[in-house]
């Protein structure tokens, strides 16, 4: 199995390929780039540009989470695929599945309402409706949600999902639930003010779920005294370390009506670790692994998890260290690897060191110093 860590600055985009008889198969593992990041090459161009001939043999698409620099060059890669005569031209899409959060919100109606917010700040279009559209243009998408627990094939070989789970924590879930209901009551108030793209955005999510979200929702079978609503999270001050780390530069909001422009701010601020907080966590037996952006809670969850079916190895050969390996929060509980990878550029690649310390048990090349990174495994 060969990994291509691709350097597209402060962002990701992995290709994972594996031979199997007669053909190639490849899996790309998210690709964008954070919009202030000094890159000189788009992330699509760069992916397109260091794949070559290979790309045809892309058949698999995974999407840890739906944050501009994890996917919006994958719109891009999609152009450079088409124009490939030889190419499978089918292709499966695999993205994180929504938790259930309660009785109060759907999973179906959290779903619609976090795209619709995402969207109506970034002035753009549906993220997953967006990405499946510009794939069929060029083939066949078949797009699947995974939650933990789930298996799936790819280059050959088996995949497991980590995270995210098909349920949450009773807390958790109602601070989630409140905060789509708050979502869902500003799109009817700026609706009635004549700015209508939130609720529109909203109502278009919400009628494409069946189209994503068509299998019917399994209940993961957890022991009662597992059982992830049956009690609140314990509070592990590690889980609130990184909080003050992320010093993104202010979302430009000037699309945003003035009048409901400092709610809207307030909410994508409440709203904004959510899609990190259920970033998918997937591994290749004990050769490799993928963390996207999961961080505080998540994480510790994950790497705690003691149950077999869900439980991580304690060594890989490759990591992709979580959040572009610019958090330590849990860093010191990741399982042993040979290489931990941090896919930084200018943003992240002062905070990797720190990760680096509290890893000890790995090497932490990254993109920001080494450039695209390959590695083979067997």
């Amino acid at each position: 199995m060969r990994i291509d860590v691709i350097n597209v600055g402060d962002g990701a985009c992995t290709a994972v390929e594996s031979y199997v008889p007669d053909r190639g198969e490849l899996t790309i593992i998210d690709c964008g780039t954070h919009p202030h990041s000094k890159v000189v090459t788009t992330p699509g161009v760069a992916a397109a540009a260091h794949l070559g001939g290979r790309l045809t043999d892309l058949d698999t698409i995974v999407v840890t989470h739906f944050d501009t620099d994890h996917w919006h060059g994958l719109l891009e890669l999609a152009d450079f695929y088409g124009a490939r005569e030889t190419a499978r031209k089918a292709i499966t899409l695999r993205y994180p599945g929504m938790p259930d959060l309660g009785e109060r919100v759907s999973a179906r109606q959290a779903r619609a309402g976090l795209m619709a917010l995402i969207s109506t700040r970034d002035d753009d279009p549906l993220n997953l409706v967006r990405l499946k559209t510009a794939w069929e243009q060029v083939g066949s998408v078949s797009a699947v949600p995974l939650y933990r627990g789930d298996v799936f094939d790819a280059n050959g070989r088996q995949w497991r999902v980590h995270w995210p789970p098909r349920q949450v924590d009773v807390t958790r879930g109602k601070k989630y639930a409140a905060a789509i209901r708050e979502v869902l009551d500003l799109a009817d108030d700026m609706a009635a003010d004549g700015y209508t793209k939130l609720r529109d955005q909203f109502e278009e999510a919400y009628g494409a779920w069946e189209e994503f979200e068509d299998q019917p929702d399994a209940i993961e079978a957890v022991p009662h005294d597992a059982d992830p609503r049956s009690e609140e999270e314990p509070v592990d001050p590690e889980d609130e370390a990184d909080l003050d780390q992320d010093d993104d530069e202010d979302v430009d909001l000037d699309h945003v009506p003035e009048k409901h422009r400092a709610e809207f701010r307030r909410l994508v601020a409440k709203l904004d670790g959510l899609d990190n907080y259920f970033s998918l966590v997937l591994s290749v037996d004990d050769q490799f692994i993928v963390f996207g952006d999961i961080e505080g809670t998540a994480l510790r969850a994950v790497v705690t998890e003691t149950r077999p079916e869900f439980a991580l190895a304690g060594h890989y050969g490759v990591m992709l260290a979580p959040h572009h390996g610019s958090h330590v929060a849990h860093a010191s509980r990741l399982p042993a690897a040979d290489l931990c990878i941090c896919q930084s550029g200018s943003k992240h690649q002062g905070k990797n060191r720190l990760h680096e310390l509290r890893h000890s048990s790995a090497c932490h090349p990254s993109t920001w110093e080494c450039g695209t990174i390959c590695v083979t495994t067997w």
